[in-house]
């Protein structure tokens, strides 16, 4: 019954009909082939031209970064020795072997494991926070060596060098900065480097 009441009814007056002046055949225009190829074409233009403009403002802290491996002299080994217990010379040993032959994974795990038994000792935190730097672990690095920054060990001027490149690949510009402007101040060894890195960063904070 209800299925005979919808075949038989009709629909209401000037349903599907033009109206006046306005044909319903205006209600879709197609579009052809090619304006639809010209549309993606421009559509992806201008994502490339965002994208472009992007990278361009975007700062290229990492072009910047030159991290520094301080050099270990006999001395500074056989002082270092003699400030920790014999339980962790042993440790402390394979973990300057390590830093010399540059295989830091290896490094960081003996220098951690020197400085779960001897946490006062800032020179291993240098070393540390550079074989982390080296393991792209960059937010630790930066903590162990702020450590060796804020003491007056003998690796504290590398370790203020390590700190800024690590700044800089973590793009934190004005600590970066800051931290160049202390070497510059230090008039050591890292000043010259540091004046010229201060020259190339300041162009992209501008």
């Amino acid at each position: 019954m209800l299925k005979d009441f919808h075949q038989h009814q009709e629909p209401p007056p000037g349903f599907g009909r033009d109206f006046p002046g306005f044909p319903m055949s205006n209600l879709c225009v197609p579009f052809s082939r090619q304006q639809i190829t010209i549309l993606l074409l421009s559509v992806s233009l201008l994502v490339l031209i965002i994208n472009l403009w992007f990278s361009l403002r975007r700062p290229k802290f990492r072009r910047l970064p030159k991290v520094q491996i301080a050099i270990l002299s006999d001395h500074f080994v056989q002082q270092q020795m003699q400030e920790l217990a014999n339980d962790a010379r042993q440790q402390f040993m394979s973990g300057v072997a390590a830093y010399q032959q540059q295989h830091w994974s290896q490094a960081e795990k003996h220098f951690l494991n020197v400085l779960q038994q001897e946490p006062n000792q800032p020179n291993l935190h240098a070393l540390l926070g550079l074989a982390m730097l080296y393991g792209k672990r960059t937010e630790k690095a930066i903590y162990y060596l702020k450590v060796a920054v804020d003491s007056n060990c003998a690796l504290r001027e590398d370790a203020l060098w390590n700190l800024a490149q690590a700044y800089l690949l973590e793009t934190k510009a004005d600590l970066a900065e800051e931290a160049l402007q202390r070497l510059v101040a230090l008039n050591g060894k890292y000043a010259h480097e540091a004046r010229e890195q201060l020259r190339r960063l300041q162009p992209i904070r501008d």
